[in-house]
C-alpha cells in the first residue's frame, strides 16, 4: 500500500497522518472520559478538559465542514483546496488501521495508568488520566 507519492509527500505524510489519527483518537478518549468524572473531582482538572474538548471538537467540525464546502464548490479558498486535494489521497479505507491502531494504544495507555496507580496506591481517577501532565501532578500530590 502506497499512501504518499514523492518524497516530500512522504515526509508530510509520515507526520501528518499520525498526527491526525493521534488528535482523532485523543478527542474520543477525552469525550467519553469526561461523563465519568467522580463526584468529587477537581473543578480546575474537569474544566480544563471540557474546554480542551469543545475546542478540539470545534477545530475538526470547522476543518471537516470547511473541506466539504470547498469540494462541493460553495466555498473558493485556494489553501483548503490543496488540503483537500492532499486528504483525498487518504482515504478512510487506507488509514482505518492506523486509527485501529492508535484507538487500541490509546485504550491500551490508560489501563495501563489505572492498572499502575492502583499497584503503587495511587489511585487516579479519569479526570486525571485525561488530564495534562501538571494537572495530574497536582491532583496526586492533594491526595
Amino acid at each position: 500500500m502506497q499512501l504518499c507519492g514523492g518524497r516530500l509527500d512522504a515526509v508530510i505524510a509520515s507526520a501528518l497522518i499520525p498526527g491526525i489519527c493521534h488528535y482523532t483518537v485523543m478527542l474520543v478518549q477525552m469525550t467519553i472520559a469526561l461523563p465519568f468524572q467522580r463526584a468529587g473531582a477537581d473543578e480546575s482538572v474537569v474544566t480544563s478538559v471540557a474546554v480542551t474538548v469543545g475546542v478540539m471538537w470545534a477545530l475538526l467540525v470547522t476543518g471537516a465542514v470547511s473541506v466539504a464546502l470547498v469540494r462541493s464548490g460553495r466555498l473558493r479558498s485556494p489553501r483548503i483546496a490543496v488540503i483537500a486535494a492532499w486528504l483525498e489521497r487518504f482515504p478512510p479505507q487506507r488509514i482505518a488501521p492506523l486509527l485501529v491502531g492508535f484507538a487500541a494504544l490509546a485504550v491500551f495507555d490508560i489501563h495501563i495508568q489505572w492498572l499502575a496507580s492502583r499497584a503503587f496506591g495511587v489511585a487516579l481517577d479519569w479526570s486525571a488520566l485525561a488530564a495534562s501532565p501538571r494537572d495530574c501532578r497536582s491532583s496526586t500530590s492533594r491526595s
